[in-house]
């Protein structure tokens, strides 16, 4: 959750213009958003999204030998009929962006503090349960063991391909924020420069 808005410029996040930056940002209240920060020594493609209203960006990053997709959600924390609603648009907009032939990451805050992990099970409130139903039928697995936010997992790591995450670590919060840091690395194989085809 970014709290960015309109009159906060790109460069107030990246002041020495390291990284390509991907934001979805609230248009109406305060709070909300998301971004992703790519360094520009990868290439990378935005994904459109097709739903509306809803805080979440998407990204192809690749090399000549590899390929990911990155997904970053904020889900707000509430859960009366709009939530709900919001969930069901949310969860099948997250499945449309995962069909994809190469890995897949959902990263960010889903405020699903009920769901329990380690049992796959959630409570049948129409939004928490959603999104565990999401994450297993689409063959993903939630990541993140240690709580993010007090005693609750609200910040997630999903991947369909989970062997390729490795050293997750949920860390102390940045700055002001009330939420932990979640880092880890992807596995792939050295890229290797791209050779341009000669002509015949």
């Amino acid at each position: 959750e970014t709290w960015l808005n309109c009159n906060i410029p790109n460069s107030f996040l990246d002041f020495q213009g390291l990284y390509e930056l991907v934001r979805c940002d609230r248009q109406i209240t305060v709070g909300g958003g998301v971004c992703v920060a790519i360094k520009k020594s990868l290439r990378s493609c935005t994904v459109s999204i097709d739903a509306t209203d809803l805080e979440l960006v998407a990204v192809d990053i690749f090399g000549c030998n590899f390929k990911f997709r990155v997904v970053n959600v904020y889900r707000p924390p509430y859960y009366n009929e709009t939530a709900r609603s919001s969930a069901l648009i949310l969860c099948d907009e997250l499945s449309r962006l995962s069909s994809v032939k190469w890995p897949c990451f959902t990263v960010g805050d889903f405020n699903c503090p009920n769901i329990c992990w380690a049992k796959c099970s959630a409570p049948n409130d129409g939004i928490q349960d959603i999104v565990l139903r999401f994450i297993n039928e689409n063959n993903f697995m939630q990541l993140v063991n240690d709580p993010t936010r007090n005693s609750n997992i609200l910040d997630l790591v999903q991947c369909n391909q989970p062997l390729l995450v490795c050293d997750l670590d949920v860390q102390c919060p940045i700055g002001n924020s009330d939420h932990c840091a979640v880092q880890f690395s992807i596995v792939h194989e050295t890229d290797e420069p791209c050779v341009a085809p000669q002509n015949q």
